[in-house]
Formats: structure tokens, sequence, C-alpha cells
């Protein structure tokens, strides 16, 4: 990708492997000249593979004194242990502007290529770190990163990555439940999705709730997805208004491709199959990075039993709280969409080192 800043000469170019030399002249010139990057807490940062998911980019711009293009700065995200490790799913960043191009928003612009990547990509946040009394520390405030204040974790800082929803699964029952506030959920869902110009995934049914939200999302205008098993579809009952309709062999396969197709999760009411769906979905956001976030839409409180038996499941031991935190559960829809821009990622079970502050 090559890009140009706005109002700006500054070119972008990937970042490579070869960049080696690259990487070595930012860590030094970020630490000092007595930098020896054969440490083992720096040598990290000379690493790059794209196959683990790292990314960086190389600013180019005019020498102010020579008019020819060169090197004015660069940065990369890279899933390393070092001195801003968080956790293994969150990359540490580094960035580093020739002197002679301070001023010129060529980091801003940097790290916003990045960020953009992270967002497109599903990252929970990017970590970097830096000292207390560098006046850096500022311009990564104003970007949006934050400390971490804790006594293990000194001058690391977060950006929380919100995922962009392109796509949101609707998981909710195929009859249309015992009141009629139910249906009046899954339509106002539905319209609210085809508003935002978020494509609707769902189990493809025209009966029940199921068919509610279709209706809503195709009569607003939206793009609704259906995902069936070829069974359901001889049984006559997939929706025929769907902008597209994928049919997988199996009940499970249904779930893996919605979870697949989607970007966030929004429960609706709903019997036993919506129950295995919203558990699949949330025992995969304690497992699998980049799972997205997971509403309760809690219309005439149907989910308030669930939630107190999770906060007990909590209490007792067997869920981390920070995964009940991280559930939207609402039944207002301009506060859904509105919790669902500033969500945060919880975070994996396994392996992960807990966020301070």
């Amino acid at each position: 990708m090559t890009a140009h800043a706005s109002n700006s000469p500054v070119t972008l170019r990937p970042m490579t492997v070869d960049d080696h030399s690259l990487r070595e002249w930012a860590t030094i010139h970020n630490i000092g000249a007595e930098a020896d990057t054969t440490d083992e807490r720096l040598s990290p940062y000379l690493q790059f593979t794209p196959q683990r998911g790292d990314i960086g980019m190389v600013a180019e711009m005019p020498d102010p004194v020579t008019g020819e293009r060169r090197t004015a700065g660069v940065v990369w995200a890279a899933f390393i242990r070092s001195h801003g490790y968080v956790a293994p799913e969150m990359p540490e960043l580094s960035v580093s502007v020739d002197d002679d191009f301070q001023g010129a928003g060529i980091g801003t612009t940097l790290i916003s290529a990045v960020v953009e990547h992270g967002r497109n990509v599903g990252w929970p946040g990017i970590s970097l770190y830096v000292e207390h009394d560098n006046p850096a520390r500022r311009l990564y405030a104003r970007l949006g990163f934050e400390s971490l204040a804790c006594d293990n974790c000194p001058g690391t800082m977060v950006m929380h990555l919100t995922p962009p929803i392109h796509r949101a699964a609707v998981y909710c029952g195929s009859a249309p439940g015992a009141r009629t506030e139910y249906a009046h959920a899954a339509k106002t869902i539905g319209r609210a999705l085809a508003e935002r110009d978020i494509d609707l995934v769902y189990g493809g049914g025209d009966v029940g709730l199921m068919g509610v939200v279709a209706d809503a999302v195709i009569e607003a205008g939206g793009k609704a997805i259906g995902v069936m098993p070829r069974s359901l579809v001889e049984l006559e009952i997939a929706h025929a208004g769907l902008s597209s309709l994928e049919v997988v062999e199996t009940m499970a396969e249904r779930k893996t491709r919605m979870e697949e197709l989607a970007d966030a999760f929004i429960v609706l009411p709903g019997g036993a199959g919506t129950l295995e769906e919203l558990f699949q979905v949330f025992t995969r956001q304690q497992l699998v990075p980049g799972t997205g976030p997971i509403v309760l839409f809690n219309a005439d409180d149907y989910w308030s039993p669930l939630v107190n038996a999770l906060e007990r499941m909590s209490t007792e031991g067997f869920i981390e709280h920070r995964y009940l935190d991280s559930l939207i559960v609402t039944d207002d829809p301009d506060e859904l969409f509105g919790r669902l821009a500033e969500w945060r990622a919880p975070g994996t079970k396994w392996e992960n080192r807990e966020l301070c502050g």
C-alpha cells in the first residue's frame, strides 16, 4: 500500500523484512546512541515477521536541503514480548521520526496508518513503551493511548481499538414468543441495522423473530444474509427475499459460518437454539482473538435472569468478570450502537496478562 498524507508531500510505503537497518536506526534513535540492539530486551524490536501479523510503514519526504526524497520516519507494530508487552494478541508499536522532519505531522500520519490497519483486522489494541519523562507521551495521549497504572508495566501505554462493524449476526427465536414486545424489538433492531448500513447475518428463516428482523432490514433498504442448513431449506422455511442465502450441511457449520461473517453479535429473545449460539460465541470471545462484541438486547427484561446466572458463575469463580463487563446489555438501540462504538475487547482467557488501570 502506498499513501499520501493530506496537505503533505509525505509518501508511505509498506515496511518489509529487508528494512532491518531502518528498524535498527529507529531503535537507536529512540533510546540513544548507547543502545545495544543485541540486548535481549531490544533485539525483538528489530524483528519483523509479516506471517504472524506484523505491519509497518516507511515515510519518505523531500530532504529540506537537497530536495531528494529520503526516509523521514518509520513505524511498525510487531507481536513481540519486550518492554511494552501487554498480551499475545496485542502488538507493540515502535515509531521514530528523523530530527530533520520533526513537527511535520509524520509521527501522527504513521501511527494513524497502523491504527487503521489494526481496526480492520480486529486487533484489540496496540501497546507501546515510552519513558515517563519523555514528552512524546503527550502526543500519544492525544492520539488515544492511555497509561497503564501498575507497578510491573511502567512506561507502557495502550490504545484500545474498536473494530469497525460492517455485519452483525442476530440470534433470535424461530417462534414469535408470547409477548408483542419481542417482535417490536426485532423490528427495531432490523431497522437500526439498515439505517446504519450494517448488514444482517442471521439464520435465514422467514418464521418467528427471525422472519421479523429480516423483513425489517429488507423493508428499510438494508442487506440481509441468511445462513441455513440444507435440511431446513428443503422444508421451505428459508426467507425468499434475502440479499443472499448460504446453504451449509449442518447446524454446526451454520454457527461457524455466521461467526466468520459477523463483526458483532446481537442476541434477541429466543429459546435453546439461541442460547446455544450465544454461548458458543461467548466462549469463542474468551478463546479466539478478534471475536467481536456481544449484545443481549434485553426486551422486556428477557435476559435479566440469564445475566444474574452469569454473575453467579463469576462469583463462584467460573467466569472472569471482565467477560461479563464486555457484554452489552440494553433495550435501547441508541445506547446499543453507542456502546458498540466504544467497546473494548476483554482479551483471551489463556496466556493473557490483564490490563492495568
